[in-house]
C-alpha cells in the first residue's frame, strides 16, 4: 500500500507533466493516477516510462465537466491502494517550506479526514510564451497574499474516510472525520483563510502570456466559463518576487540554494535538473497495479455531486424557497455535513425566518463547535437581528482563525453602525494597505463600507490621512468620485 498519491485529469499538458511528475516525486508522492481528458496527444504515449516503472497510471475520461467524476473513480477504485490521496491541476505544485517529505508531513495529520492547502497564485513573469526551463523556474512573480482566490484550497483526503468527492476542492467526509488545515483548524468549505507557513501549493495559474489567453478562451475543468474580464484584471496586479519552492528544492537535495538559482530561465537545464534528481527514485520498478484504461465518467457521479448543482443552481437563480427544501433534504441525507447546515441557516435568513435560522445555527453549534464556517453565519445572523455587539464578536473570533478581507470589511461595517469610528477607520485603512486587489471590494456593499471610512477620516478631522487613503481608493477604482 502506498502512503501518499496525486490524482491528476489533464488535457493537452504535453509540455508540463514530466516537471510535474518529477517534483512531486522528488517531494515523495509514491504513485499517481492521471485521467487523460482527450488529449491530442495521449498521456499514455506521453508518459510511457513512468507508467512502464509502476509510478503512473492512466485512464482515458471523455465529456466536459468531468473533473469530479474522475475524483470520485479514483476514490472508488484506488481508495484501499494509498492512505492519502491529493487532488490537484498540473498547473499546481505541493510546497513543503519546512519539511523534506510529505509523507512526514501528513504523518502529523493522519488523525483527520483530510488536509486543506492553501494556494498561492502566480502571474506570467512576462513570458510571452510558455519557457523551456518550465513551470518552477521561470514563474516566480507570485500575486500579493491577500489576493482573494488564494483562500481557495486544495485538498489531500484518507480515502477510507471520505463519503464522496464534491468538488475539485472539498470532499464529503463520513461521520466522525473532517478536514483540517495546516493549523488544525476544520475547513469546511472551499475558500478558508490563507495559511502557508508549512505548506502551500504553488499555483501557476496564468503561465505565458499565450497560455492564458487559451485558458480565457475555454471551460475551466469544473464545467464554469472563465470571467474573461475578471482575468484580464488580474494582469494589471502588482506582484512579489517568490522563490519558496526552489528553497524547498534545495533544502530536499542537501544544496546550497545557490545551485537552483544559478540555473537560467528559458533554458532546458532546470528541467535536466530536476529529472536527474529523481532517477534515483525511478528505479527499481514500483508494483504495477491492474486496472482498465477507459472509463465513463456518467458511471461516478454521486448523488450528492448532483443535489449540490441542484442547491447551487437554485442559489445563483434565488430561488431561495426551492434552496432552502434541497438543503433540508442535504441534511436528512447528510447529518454531518457542516456546510448544509450554514447554508440551510443562511438561507433562512434572506427569507426573514429568524427563528429557524437561529435554531439550525444551534444545531451547528452543538455538532461542529465554533468554526469558521459556523460563525460566518452567527455573524450574519447577529447582523439581521441588529445585535451589532453580538455580531462584532463573531467577526473577532472568526479573525483568531485566519484573516480575510470580507471578515474585515464586514466587522468594519457592524464597528461603525456602533459608532466606533477609530476602530472601524483603522480596520478600513488596513483593508486598503493589504486587500486593495481583493475581488471582494468590487462588490458595492464592501465598496460602500470603505467609502465611510473616507468619510470618517474628512469628518473628523484627519485631513493628511484621508487624502493617502483616497488616493489609493483613486488607483483602485478611478471612476469612482470621491
Amino acid at each position: 500500500m502506498d502512503y501518499v498519491s496525486l490524482c491528476l485529469i489533464a488535457k493537452d499538458e504535453d509540455e508540463y507533466l514530466q516537471e510535474w511528475l518529477d517534483y512531486h516525486i522528488l517531494i515523495g508522492v509514491e504513485r499517481f493516477y492521471i485521467y487523460d481528458n482527450e488529449s491530442k496527444n495521449p498521456i499514455l504515449d506521453l508518459l510511457k516510462d513512468y507508467i512502464e516503472r509502476g509510478w503512473v497510471v492512466v485512464h482515458e475520461i471523455k465529456g466536459t465537466a468531468v473533473q469530479v467524476m474522475a475524483y470520485q473513480h479514483c476514490l472508488q477504485i484506488y481508495g484501499e491502494n494509498s492512505m492519502w490521496i491529493g487532488f490537484i491541476d498540473a498547473d499546481e505544485f505541493i510546497v513543503l517550506p519546512q519539511e523534506k517529505d510529505i509523507k512526514q508531513f501528513l504523518q502529523n495529520f493522519e488523525n483527520y479526514g483530510g488536509l486543506a492547502i492553501s494556494s498561492v497564485f502566480f502571474g506570467s513573469g512576462g513570458n510571452k510564451l510558455h519557457p523551456a526551463g518550465g513551470q518552477i523556474i521561470n514563474y516566480q512573480d507570485r500575486f500579493p497574499l491577500a489576493f482573494e482566490d488564494n483562500q481557495l484550497i486544495k485538498s489531500i483526503v484518507q480515502p477510507v474516510r471520505v463519503q464522496s468527492a464534491l468538488s475539485p476542492h472539498d470532499f464529503i467526509y463520513k461521520e466522525s472525520y473532517y478536514c483540517v488545515n495546516s493549523n488544525r483548524y476544520r475547513v469546511d468549505a472551499q475558500r478558508f483563510p490563507i495559511s502557508i507557513d508549512k505548506i502551500r501549493i504553488n499555483h501557476y495559474f496564468m503561465r505565458s502570456d499565450t497560455a492564458f489567453q487559451k485558458k480565457m478562451k475555454r471551460l475551466g475543468g469544473a464545467g464554469r466559463q472563465l470571467d474573461i474580464n475578471k482575468m484580464q484584471y488580474w494582469q494589471t496586479i502588482p506582484t512579489e518576487k517568490d522563490t519558496v519552492v526552489l528553497d524547498s528544492i534545495a533544502n530536499i537535495l542537501d544544496i546550497n540554494n545557490q545551485k537552483i538559482f544559478k540555473y537560467q530561465k528559458n533554458e532546458i537545464d532546470f528541467k535536466d535538473f530536476l529529472h536527474k534528481s529523481i532517477k534515483n527514485k525511478l528505479s527499481p520498478k514500483k508494483e504495477s497495479i491492474e486496472y482498465k484504461y477507459k472509463i465513463n465518467a456518467r458511471d461516478f457521479i454521486s448523488t450528492h455531486f448532483e443535489l449540490n448543482n441542484l442547491i447551487k443552481s437554485a442559489k445563483e437563480n434565488h430561488h431561495w424557497q426551492q434552496a432552502k427544501m434541497l438543503l433540508l433534504t442535504s441534511i436528512k441525507e447528510l447529518p454531518t455535513f457542516a456546510i448544509r447546515y450554514t447554508g440551510y441557516a443562511s438561507t433562512c435568513l434572506i427569507l426573514n425566518e429568524y427563528n429557524e435560522a437561529e435554531k439550525t445555527l444551534k444545531i451547528a453549534l452543538s455538532k461542529f463547535g465554533r468554526t469558521y464556517e459556523v460563525l460566518r453565519v452567527i455573524s450574519d445572523y447577529w447582523i439581521a437581528k441588529k445585535e451589532y455587539q453580538k455580531a462584532e464578536q463573531s467577526f473577532k473570533e472568526m479573525l483568531l482563525i485566519g484573516e480575510e478581507v470580507d471578515t474585515l470589511a464586514r466587522l468594519s461595517y457592524v464597528l461603525i453602525l456602533q459608532e466606533k469610528y477609530d476602530e472601524a477607520v483603522k480596520i478600513g485603512m488596513k483593508i486598503i494597505d493589504q486587500y486593495l486587489y481583493a475581488d471582494a471590494l468590487d462588490n458595492e456593499f464592501f465598496k460602500k463600507v470603505i467609502q465611510n471610512c473616507l468619510k470618517i477620516l474628512k469628518q473628523t478631522g484627519r485631513p493628511q490621512e484621508a487624502e493617502i487613503f483616497g488616493n489609493k481608493l483613486k488607483n483602485r477604482f478611478p471612476d469612482v468620485i470621491y
